[in-house]
C-alpha cells in the first residue's frame, strides 16, 4: 500500500505542479494524458480493491482536474461523479454521518451552492453525481 501511495504522490506532483516550461504545449498534453491513463489503470484499482475510498475519492478528483485541463468535459464530469461516490462510500465505511460533521461538510448529494459551483467549474451543470 505504501508503494501505491508513493506512486500516487509522484504522479500527483507531475500532474499538478506542472511541467518544465521547456516542453512544448503538445508534449505537455501528451504527458498529462499518459499520466491520467497510468493513474486510471495502475493506481486506482489497488485503492478500490483495498477499499481505501478516501484515497480513491481524492485521486478521482485529481483526475477530474486533469481531464478538465485536457478539455475532456465528459471524462472530467465522470471523474467528479466517481470522486463523490467514493467520498460517500468512505463516509459509510467509516460510519461517519453528516450529523458528525454538522455544517462543515456535504456528501455531495445536496444541491448546495458549493456543489453547483464545483460542477460548473468542470462544465457539469445539470449532471447528477453517481451513487455508490
Amino acid at each position: 500500500m505504501f508503494a501505491v501511495k508513493r506512486v500516487l504522490k509522484g504522479l500527483g506532483i507531475v500532474l499538478f505542479l506542472g511541467y518544465a516550461q521547456i516542453a512544448g504545449a503538445d508534449e505537455q498534453i501528451v504527458r498529462l494524458s499518459e499520466s491520467v491513463a497510468a493513474i486510471e489503470k495502475i493506481a486506482l484499482p489497488p485503492l478500490i480493491a483495498s477499499q481505501d475510498f478516501w484515497s480513491a475519492s481524492k485521486v478521482y478528483f485529481q483526475l477530474a482536474i486533469a481531464h478538465d485541463r485536457l478539455s475532456e468535459t465528459g471524462a472530467a464530469c465522470a471523474a467528479l461523479s466517481q470522486s463523490l461516490a467514493y467520498y460517500r462510500a468512505a463516509l459509510k465505511k467509516d460510519n461517519l454521518s453528516l450529523t458528525y460533521f454538522g455544517d462543515m461538510a456535504s456528501d455531495g448529494t445536496d444541491n448546495s451552492d458549493s456543489m453547483k459551483e464545483v460542477r460548473a467549474k468542470f462544465g457539469c451543470d445539470g449532471i447528477q453525481s453517481a451513487s455508490f
